[in-house]
C-alpha cells in the first residue's frame, strides 16, 4: 500500500503543450484523479514510458482507482524496459519491502535504475544497500495533497505511507477540522501509525477546533491498545473538550469498559455519564442504565478525588486506611495527585500513606505528578519529605521525566527541592541530553544554572551540543557553549556538532560553532568534512560560511568525492559558484573516475555542467 487521498470534483484543468505528462501532474494538483488516470491511460497505450511510471503509482496508491500492486508492478516493469529510471527504482523498492522480499530481483532493478542515471540508486549501489521505501514526490508535488495522503494513510495504518511522507512540517500539521494524523491515528486505533507519529515528535496534546485530543478519539475506538498506547506516552487524562468531556467520558458514553478502566487507573477523575442505548426497542434495560465510575470505590478514594479536603479529614480521623486502593490498584494517594488536589496529598502522607507505592503500570506518586503535570500536588508531595531523586528500577528519575513533559515549572520545583541535575543511570539519558534534544532552552538553562555536566552522551555518543547543533537550536548552543560544552564531541560515526548542523543547513549554528573553535577539517568515518555535507545537502549559506573561515575545498572522502563533486551531484549552483571562486578544483575525480562535470552532465544538470565546463 502506498498513498491514497480523498478525491473532490474539480474542473478538469486546460491542457498544456510541451510536456505530454503536464495534463496529468495538473488534475493531480487539484485533486481530479479521475483526469489524471484517463490522460495517463492514454499516454501509457501509446508506449510513453512516464506515463507508465505515472499510471503505476496511481495504482498501488489507489488513486483515482483501485488498488492493484499487481497491475502497478506491471507498468513499471514496462516503463523501466523502456527506460525510465524512477521506474526502475520503484521496482527495487517493491522487491525489496514486499512481504516475501526478493532481493535478487530488488538488486537487480536497482542497478538498472543506477544504469539509467538515478542518483539515488547509484548511492545505494555503491553503499551495497536496498531501497526502504517508495518514493510518491513525482506524484504528489502539491504539499496539500501530500498532507491530505498523510491523514488518510494514518487512519489506514498505512505505515509504509508515513515513513515516506512525514517530516517535522507535516507531522503536527492539521486538516480543516483542526485534527493531525495522530488525531486521524487514534481515531481509527492505527497503532503502527501511532507509533511512528509518535516516534517523530506528533503533538500529542494537539487540540481539535472542538478541543478534541487525539487520547479522547484512542479512548472511544473499539481497539483498548490504541487508548493504552497513548496513556503509556503520558497523555493527558483530565483534558476537556469545549463541552467538559475528558477522554473518560468519550470511553463510558461508547461502552469502552477496558478504556475506562485504563483511564481510571491512570488516574482520572471519575464521573457518572449516563449510556443510552444503541437500539432501545431490543436493548436489555440494563445496557440503559447509569455507568458509575466510582463503583468499588472505598470512600477514603473518592474523598481524595476532592478538591475540598473536609470528606478526607473526617475518615482519616475515624480510621480510615491512608493506603486503600481502587478497583484498579490505584492508592487514595494517587489519586489525590492526578485530581491536583494538594491538602488531600498533605492529609494523606501525614497520616502515613506510602509515597512510593506504585500504580499498576509502575508509576510512583512522584511520577504521576510530573508526567500528568500536577505543580500543586507535587509541592505537596516535596514539602512533606517526598524525595525528589527517589524511583523505581522501571521509572525514569522525576526530573528526566518532567524534561520529557516539557514544563519548566515542574522542573525549577525538582531542582529547588535537591533533584540531581545529572540524574544517572544505568540506560538513563541524562535531563541535559533529553531538554536538548527538544531545543528547550529555557530548561537548558535551568539545568545548568543547577550544575548539570555541560557534555554528557547518550548510547550513540551524542552529546547536549550535538543534538542542539544537529535540530538548528542556536540559543541552546549558545547556553552549552558558554557552559563549557565540548565543542568537537562526535558521535560514533565521527559527526561533530558543527558537522550535523552543516549537513542540516543551520548556517547561524555553523556560524557561532566555527567562531568557538571548532574544527573545519574534522573527518566523519566515511571521510566527509563539515564542508562535504553542507554541499551535499546543497546548503549554500553554510557552504560561503565555510569558504569565509578557510575551509579545504579540495579534501577527499572515502569515496574519493570533493565538496565540489558533491555538489555537483547535488545540482546546487550557488554551492558550485561558491566553491569555484574559493578555488576548487573542476579536475579531481571520485573512485569511479567521475568529476564534478560529470556528476552533473549524469543528472541533466546542464546549468551545472556549463559553469563547471
Amino acid at each position: 500500500m502506498l498513498l491514497g487521498v480523498a478525491t473532490s470534483a474539480s474542473a478538469a484543468p486546460a491542457t498544456v503543450t510541451g510536456d505530454p505528462l503536464e495534463p496529468a501532474k495538473a488534475a493531480i494538483r487539484v485533486k481530479d484523479y479521475t483526469r489524471a488516470i484517463g490522460v495517463l491511460t492514454d499516454l501509457s497505450g501509446r508506449g510513453h514510458a512516464g506515463g507508465q511510471y505515472l499510471l503505476g503509482t496511481m495504482h498501488l496508491a489507489g488513486l483515482g482507482t483501485a488498488q492493484d500492486p499487481a497491475q502497478a508492478r506491471q507498468l513499471f516493469e514496462t516503463a523501466a524496459n523502456a527506460g525510465d529510471a524512477r521506474a526502475a527504482y520503484a521496482l527495487a523498492a517493491l522487491y525489496a519491502t514486499g512481504e516475501e522480499p526478493d532481493r535478487p530481483a530488488a538488486h537487480r532493478w536497482l542497478g538498472r535504475a543506477a544504469e539509467l542515471g538515478d542518483p539515488d540508486a547509484q548511492a545505494l549501489v555503491r553503499r551495497q544497500a536496498l531501497p526502504l521505501e517508495f518514493r510518491p514526490h513525482d506524484l504528489l508535488t502539491d504539499e496539500s495533497a501530500r498532507r491530505s495522503a498523510l491523514w488518510r494513510a494514518a487512519a489506514r495504518d498505512d505505515v509504509a505511507t508515513i515513513e515516506t511522507l512525514l517530516d517535522e512540517d507535516r507531522v503536527n500539521a492539521a486538516d480543516d477540522f483542526g485534527r493531525t494524523a495522530l488525531h486521524h491515528a487514534a481515531d481509527a486505533g492505527a497503532l503502527g501509525a501511532m507509533a511512528i507519529l509518535l516516534a517523530r515528535g506528533a503533538g500529542i496534546e494537539a487540540i481539535d477546533h472542538y478541543g478534541v485530543t487525539p487520547l479522547m478519539l484512542a479512548c472511544g475506538s473499539e481497539r483498548p491498545e490504541a487508548c493504552a498506547e497513548l496513556l503509556r506516552a503520558h497523555a493527558s487524562v483530565t483534558a476537556a473538550d469545549r463541552a467538559g468531556n475528558t477522554a473518560l467520558v468519550y470511553a463510558l458514553r461508547r461502552s469502552r469498559t477496558q478504556q475506562a478502566q485504563a483511564l481510571l487507573a491512570a488516574g482520572a477523575a471519575p464521573v457518572h455519564v449516563s449510556v443510552a442505548a444503541a437500539h432501545p426497542a431490543a436493548a436489555d434495560p440494563g445496557a440503559r442504565a447509569a455507568t458509575d465510575a466510582y463503583q468499588g470505590w472505598p470512600d477514603i478514594a473518592v474523598a481524595a478525588s476532592r478538591k475540598e479536603s473536609t470528606m478526607l479529614r473526617d475518615l482519616l480521623r475515624r480510621g480510615a486506611d491512608p493506603n486503600a486502593t481502587t478497583p484498579g490498584g490505584e492508592t487514595a494517594l494517587l489519586v489525590a495527585i492526578a485530581a491536583d488536589a494538594p491538602q488531600s496529598v498533605a492529609l494523606l502522607l501525614q497520616a502515613g500513606a506510602d509515597a512510593s507505592r506504585a500504580n499498576p503500570r509502575g508509576s510512583s506518586p512522584l511520577i504521576v505528578a510530573v508526567r500528568l503535570g500536577r505543580e500543586a500536588a507535587l509541592e505537596a508531595l516535596l514539602a512533606n519529605g517526598v524525595d525528589p531523586n527517589a524511583h523505581s528500577k522501571q521509572e525514569s528519575p522525576a526530573l528526566l521525566a518532567a524534561v520529557e513533559t516539557g514544563n519548566g515549572r515542574v522542573v525549577q520545583q525538582l531542582l529547588a527541592a535537591g533533584a540531581d541535575a545529572d540524574a544517572r543511570g544505568a540506560g538513563i539519558v541524562p535531563p541535559l541530553i533529553a531538554a536538548a534534544g527538544r531545543s528547550q532552552s529555557s530548561i537548558v538553562d535551568q539545568l545548568i544554572a543547577a550544575g548539570a555536566t555541560p557534555s554528557p552522551v547518550d548510547g550513540a555518543g551524542r552529546s547536549a551540543l550535538w543534538l542542539a547543533s544537529c535540530n538548528g537550536a542556536a540559543a541552546v548552543v549558545a547556553s552549552l557553549l558558554k557552559a563549557g560544552a565540548a565543542v568537537e564531541a562526535a558521535d560514533r560515526e565521527g559527526v561533530t556538532p558543527l558537522a550535523c548542523a552543516a549537513a542540516h543547513g543551520h548556517a547561524d549554528v555553523v556560524d557561532r560553532l566555527a567562531r568557538s573553535g571548532a574544527s573545519l577539517a574534522a573527518r566523519t568515518t566515511n571521510g566527509d568534512t563539515p564542508l562535504m555535507l553542507a554541499a551535499a545537502g546543497g546548503h549554500a549559506a553554510v557552504v560561503r560560511r565555510l569558504l569565509a573561515s578557510a575551509a579545504a575545498t579540495d579534501l577527499q572522502n572515502g569515496h574519493g568525492d570533493t565538496a565540489l563533486i558533491l555538489a555537483s551531484q547535488s545540482g546546487d549552483l550557488e554551492s558550485v559558484r561558491a566553491l569555484l571562486a574559493a578555488g576548487a578544483s573542476r579536475k579531481l575525480r571520485n573512485r569511479d573516475g567521475v568529476a564534478a562535470a560529470d556528476a552533473a552532465k549524469a543528472r541533466s544538470f546542464d546549468g551545472l555542467v556549463a559553469v563547471l565546463n
